[in-house]
């Protein structure tokens, strides 16, 4: 059985067109330019622009005194965390940075084969 499409009489939003109004109509090709067709073209496939992720997902490990204190300081608390990492490996302090941000581990391990 198919379905009766609903009427709404009172739309003035989208109003039905006229037989005037229909017979006036053009193809798109004899109104636009033919630079606005090249921009709008896209190949079988093919995607449009999109939106680039403006984060990254990460699992990292933090520990719990750490993570509470976070999130004590209240709603935000992952956006403060963000922004304390971003000061932390800001490109102009980078080379600064380059042995804290290897950690003790690597630090320590450099300097024994340096001595051996």
């Amino acid at each position: 059985m198919a379905r009766k499409m609903s009427t709404y009489p009172n739309n003035t939003d989208f109003p039905e067109l006229t037989e005037e109004q229909l017979a006036n109509m053009r193809p798109a090709r004899e109104v636009h330019a033919p630079a606005f067709f090249e921009a709008v073209k896209r190949r079988q496939g093919q995607r449009g622009p999109g939106k680039k992720p403006a984060k990254v997902a990460v699992s990292l490990r933090i520990d719990p005194d750490t993570l509470a204190a976070l999130k004590a300081s209240g709603p935000g608390w992952r956006y403060r965390a963000n922004e304390a990492l971003r000061d932390l490996v800001k490109p102009s302090q980078t080379p600064a940075l380059s042995g804290r941000l290897r950690g003790n581990r690597s630090t320590k391990k450099a300097t024994a084969k340096k001595r051996a």
